[in-house]
């Protein structure tokens, strides 16, 4: 019997998080961005992701990269914008993907991005497709990319391809063990009968 318990809870615990993947490659709904210094949208029932494109004057623009600043750049986050991406209520950021951020002999871009407005920006670099899936894992409120200045001749821009987060499943879980609990007490008691 203990083991059919420790196997139920075990089989919820898995069961515990809903994960969306964000693709602001995609036109539906992303395209609503352009020319907005912010832009919000509901993705589960009591959960908004927010975009703000930052400082002030700066828009969000939406191409097939992903998410960029403009208005003189528009498809990509340039040296001195920032691309701030938020959640209500926090959310479990899986991973990020960036695009357009290249390592090559002409190019080398660089970028950061920064967790909860706080804390030291956490660097990353250039490849040669371009493509960078960065691996956050941790619960934010918000999470700010923007473009180092390394090159004078080149200096680095880069897209938000994507993102993964993970938000609880809003009661499922406990919904599941409930139900197990109440199987189990009703073996219990046919057996003991």
């Amino acid at each position: 019997m203990i083991k059919i318990i420790l196997s139920l809870l075990m089989t919820v615990g898995f069961c515990s998080a809903e994960t969306f993947n964000f693709d602001f490659t995609q036109s539906n709904p992303w395209a609503a961005v352009d020319g907005q210094s912010a832009y919000s949208l509901q993705y589960s029932p009591g959960y908004s992701i927010t975009l703000n494109a930052l400082p002030s004057g700066k828009t969000l623009d939406q191409t097939s990269a992903g998410i960029g600043i403009g208005p003189l750049q528009p498809d990509e986050i340039q040296n001195g914008e920032f691309l701030q991406v938020s959640f209500t209520p926090p959310a479990t950021l899986n991973s990020a993907t960036v695009d357009k951020l290249y390592l090559t002999w002409l190019d080398n871009d660089q970028g950061a991005y920064q967790v909860n407005g706080k804390g030291n920006w956490i660097t990353f670099n250039g490849n040669s497709s371009g493509t960078l899936t960065l691996d956050i894992g941790s619960e934010v409120e918000s999470i700010t990319f923007r473009a180092n200045p390394v090159g004078i001749l080149s200096p680095s821009d880069y897209a938000l391809k994507g993102m993964q987060v993970s938000v609880p499943d809003g009661g499922v879980t406990l919904m599941l063990l409930g139900g197990a609990l109440v199987g189990l007490a009703t073996l219990r008691r046919k057996f003991n009968a």
